[in-house]
């Protein structure tokens, strides 16, 4: 007998283990002896019998229905082996254990990723010491506190370059299509004190990444004798703790175009950083910034300034920026300057760095109140005027015009 709509019986005199994928029983319409094979384990009702389109699209809307949570996860199915007996039975048709089928399990979901997780350290190089290997993560891995744009004044031009060329398209891959990856090595340089360091700290903030912090004056004088080692470890540590940002501060004492002194050992620390230096730059899989810092960019040679992709001239605070910095180092201590002697003392302090200006205000806040040791008087405007014999501009005019003329030759545009 042909199946037709008014035999159909109504969903809910069904049995329920007639709407479950996973059972084995057969339906009161399924015929047996028309399929001898003994895997039945998907043989559906609708899929074996004449029965009504009716019946069978109201039991395809039941399934569609009680298994839409699982079929419209979000997150990405893993491998068929990392599922076992539950919401789709065991793989490949293969039966189960005996007796009445199991209600469908939850499916075993893989922890999500973070959006930056360190790759699994490495197995440790056999010529990486383990003594050097300690050294790196002591003294030279950074744990400050994070840096934010805001916390650094001035320097607007440069930092929205930075954030554009530089931050942007490493934390957004997708949506920078070009031809022409992000820059991977960066140089800054100007006088000292201008907040070089402290920019390379944001980066690496804006990054979330490791910050290994290398001087290179320090690398020729206290570890001398291990000063390749450590180059090398530093490099090795950085691949290790992906995303992780390398800053060399006085750079210009491993790239010198010149080597007077120990000329074998600067050369071979030169060679090997110009290496590192390549290889981050080209390599697509490293996940690694360099930046470099120099008060003494002409010191280098070509070859090697030009291994930094981007060159960025960091200069003394405009007068907007000495107001911001003058006011958030006056507002540690107390002080009665009025809104005409802070224009005088902006107007003043041209040419000064961010670290000299900070230094003024603690000069000028260090008299005490006579008779009265241990208290501070408010600092006023004659008090800058004293500490003004004791603070002064290292960089002088013609120092600056050099670093100006420098950065018309080999500086970057922003």
């Amino acid at each position: 007998m042909h199946w037709s709509p008014e035999h159909a019986q109504s969903l809910n005199q069904w049995p329920e283990q007639h709407l479950d994928v996973s059972s084995t029983t057969s339906s009161p319409a399924h015929k047996s002896d028309l399929y001898p094979s003994t895997r039945q384990r998907f043989n559906y009702a609708w899929a074996n019998d004449d029965i009504s389109a009716l019946t069978a699209s109201n039991l395809l809307k039941r399934y569609a229905e009680k298994y839409s949570g699982v079929l419209e996860a979000p997150y990405e199915r893993p491998a068929l082996s990392g599922y076992g007996d539950g919401a789709f039975g065991p793989v490949n048709g293969q039966k189960g254990g005996g007796g009445a089928p199991a209600p469908p399990s939850p499916l075993r979901l893989p922890p999500k990723a973070p959006v930056f997780s360190s790759p699994p350290v490495e197995e440790q190089p056999k010529n990486v010491d383990p003594l050097v290997l300690e050294l790196v993560n002591t003294k030279i891995v950074e744990r400050g506190p994070p840096v934010q744009w805001t916390d650094i004044a001035g320097q607007v031009s440069v930092k929205a370059a930075i954030e554009e060329e530089l931050v942007w398209p490493i934390l957004r891959p997708g949506a920078y299509t070009g031809a022409s990856r992000p820059p991977r090595t960066i140089l800054l340089f100007g006088p000292r004190g201008t907040g070089k360091t402290l920019l390379s700290r944001c980066i690496s903030t804006q990054l979330g990444s490791t910050l290994l912090k290398l001087s290179g004056t320090t690398l020729l004088s206290t570890w001398k004798a291990e000063a390749e080692k450590i180059l090398q470890t530093v490099f090795f540590m950085a691949s290790c703790r992906q995303p992780a940002v390398v800053l060399i501060t006085e750079a210009e004492s491993l790239l010198l175009a010149r080597a007077g002194e120990d000329s074998t050992q600067v050369s071979n620390l030169k060679s090997q950083l110009l290496s590192y230096l390549d290889n981050v730059a080209t390599s697509s899989e490293q996940n690694v910034v360099v930046i470099g810092t120099t008060s003494r960019p002409g010191s280098m040679d070509e070859a090697s300034h030009r291994r930094f992709a981007k060159r960025f001239y960091i200069s003394p605070p405009d007068s907007i920026a000495r107001r911001q910095i003058l006011h958030h180092a006056l507002a540690q201590q107390s002080s009665c300057l009025s809104e005409r002697e802070m224009a005088s003392l902006v107007q003043h302090t041209e040419n000064f760095s961010g670290s000299e200006l900070v230094q003024l205000c603690q000069h000028a806040g260090a008299t005490t109140l006579h008779g009265l040791p241990g208290q501070l008087q408010p600092t006023s405007y004659q008090d800058f005027e004293k500490a003004f014999c004791k603070v002064r501009p290292a960089a002088s005019q013609k120092e600056l015009d050099l670093f100006l003329e420098w950065d018309k030759m080999y500086g970057t545009r922003h």
